[in-house]
């Protein structure tokens, strides 16, 4: 089995862990979407209260990348499983 089809296997067994981070990453998004609107609102409730809350809620939006890429690859996975299973049900078919 060469490298990348081990990555593959190993990366399927541990889906329920990605699932996990992309549901944390999600809830993390809920206080930055209430900071955004305070900003977009300008009711300064929120935003512009203290510049390091201020540089982490629109820094949250950089942790988007690693779900993005999270679900693009459970995505594949899910293909790749979906592809070699009626490969299996046409061989045995025949």
């Amino acid at each position: 089995m060469n490298l990348w089809n081990r990555f593959w296997k190993w990366y399927e067994d541990k889906i329920l862990g990605s699932i996990i981070i992309i549901a944390i990453i999600q809830f993390i998004q809920i206080p930055h979407m209430i900071w955004n609107a305070d900003m977009m609102l300008e009711a300064g409730m929120i935003s512009r209260v203290n510049p390091v809350i201020d540089w982490l809620l629109y820094g949250v939006d950089l942790i988007e990348i690693i779900s993005i890429i999270n679900v693009g690859m459970i995505m594949i996975s899910l293909i790749k499983k979906r592809r070699a299973e009626r490969i299996t049900r046409s061989i045995k078919q025949d």
